[in-house]
């Protein structure tokens, strides 16, 4: 049974996630950017349109954007981080939204031999309904936080509680 407590503090936290959500972008930074022993790529990594990406560069290392996905389709690739140029900063941008972007060192073999990454990129934080729980999808679900006036509430602690309280009766 739901008690006159339990409709509160569902109605509360309900009322809070009516708030709109004010993200502060995050820099995914890449410290050793060059070819990994095992030859496998860095790890997936998901990201939301305002946030960067930086890459340490040192030695004859680069970064470019191959569109294709594919280290031999050279033909649209842009570079985005030239040989020794130290730190390099991408800004995910609307036109990003959607889509999975494949980073690579174009040097030599480099990027044949797992010098790559893929970046999927969202527009906002989303939230979906999905069979009466609230899914939370960002680049981070435990980083994602919604700004109350000078406070931040976590939203996986929001939905933790929700989820507890519509599972307890």
């Amino acid at each position: 049974m739901i008690t006159v407590f339990h409709r509160t503090i569902l109605f509360a936290l309900f009322t809070l996630l009516q708030l709109p959500i004010h993200s502060t972008a995050t820099d995914l930074m890449v410290n050793m950017w060059s070819v990994n022993l095992d030859h496998s790529p860095f790890p997936h990594k998901n990201a939301v349109v305002g946030d960067s990406i930086t890459f340490k560069l040192f030695g004859p290392h680069s970064v470019w954007i191959h569109p294709s996905g594919n280290c031999a389709d050279t033909a649209a690739r842009y570079e985005v981080g030239a040989r020794g140029s130290g730190l390099t900063k991408y800004v995910f941008t609307p036109e990003d939204a959607g889509k999975t972007l494949f980073f690579t060192c174009d040097s030599g073999t480099h990027c044949e031999m797992g010098q790559s990454m893929q970046v999927t990129v969202y527009g906002t934080l989303d939230k979906t309904p999905l069979n009466g729980k609230i899914i939370i999808s960002a680049h981070d679900f435990s980083n994602a936080q919604r700004t109350i006036g000078n406070g931040v509430l976590s939203i996986s602690l929001v939905t933790s509680i929700i989820g507890w309280l519509l599972n307890s009766y």
